[in-house]
């Protein structure tokens, strides 16, 4: 089974990827450069998604050539490229990124693009709101005693940079995790799972230590309500977003089941379906 150590990007500023597709006498693409090119399991075919939500926005982040290491974020290769389905093309800007930070960065990216940069927040373990459109007016800290992050308005403002954004988003990364996900996101059924919804297996000792968190990346079905789905996360230490093959039994082709993903990522314990 294939997960030890295993964590991602406006760094993110989609890479501009050109959709070109290289198609072979059959007319497969020999080489998908989008996770929305990876082909389905013969008699599926992809759920429709409404243009420009969250869940086409991760439909459609880009790849690395098929083939590529998953790389640790000082540059160690952690899994050869036959041993995991494919890599996602992000930059990987520091060690604090790992599985839960894969999330936020997803979501945060997605309304930094969409010019929605006031619905930019996340609270912390202890409960406290970190919001991106205050961060450019002000100051998070931690109080004297260690225990919450106080918030304290400047005269001056920043200006909403790459450098600014990446300071704020390393900063919630670093109070934010698993535990304080599972906490606040509201909990999705099976039958409305979307592409950007996270599967959270959080600290079991209820103390809000290290869980595990996986992003479903799509979503298929065919004619019987049947659905398969590609997942992906990130893990400790950080290293590059990227989505694990299923082991027999666990799937069809590359794509899992829910209960063949739930048995492929057990190790980590129970856990539901979020919506960030």
């Amino acid at each position: 089974m294939l997960i030890m150590n295993s964590s991602i990007p406006r760094i993110f500023t989609p890479i501009l990827f050109l959709l070109v597709l290289a198609t072979n006498s059959a007319g497969q693409s020999n080489h998908p450069d989008s996770v929305a090119m990876i082909p389905c399991v013969d008699d599926y075919i992809r759920i429709q998604l409404k243009d420009d939500s969250f869940a086409d926005y991760v439909r459609h982040l880009p790849l690395k050539e098929i083939g590529s290491p998953v790389k640790s974020w000082s540059g160690s290769i952690i899994h050869e490229g036959d041993e995991i389905h494919a890599v996602i093309d992000w930059q990987l800007p520091h060690k604090v990124q790992q599985c839960a930070d894969v999330a936020i960065r997803l979501r945060a990216e997605y309304l930094s693009e969409h010019g929605q940069i006031e619905k930019i927040k996340f609270k912390s373990l202890s409960g406290n709101s970190i919001e991106y459109s205050k961060w450019l007016h002000g100051r998070y800290a931690l109080n004297s005693a260690g225990s919450k992050i106080e918030y304290r308005k400047s005269q001056r403002g920043r200006r909403d940079t790459d450098e600014e954004f990446e300071k704020y988003l390393r900063f919630v990364m670093t109070y934010a995790n698993s535990s304080s996900l599972a906490r606040d996101l509201k909990t999705v059924g099976e039958s409305g799972l979307l592409p950007g919804d996270i599967y959270i297996q959080p600290d079991p000792s209820g103390r809000g230590g290290i869980g595990h968190v996986s992003v479903i990346l799509d979503v298929c079905e065919n004619t019987h309500g049947e659905r398969l789905y590609l997942f992906g996360y990130g893990f400790i230490p950080a290293q590059d977003f990227h989505l694990p093959l299923p082991e027999t039994g666990q799937g069809i082709g590359k794509w899992f089941t829910l209960d063949g993903y739930r048995d492929f990522i057990a190790m980590f314990g129970d856990g539901d379906f979020h919506r960030l």
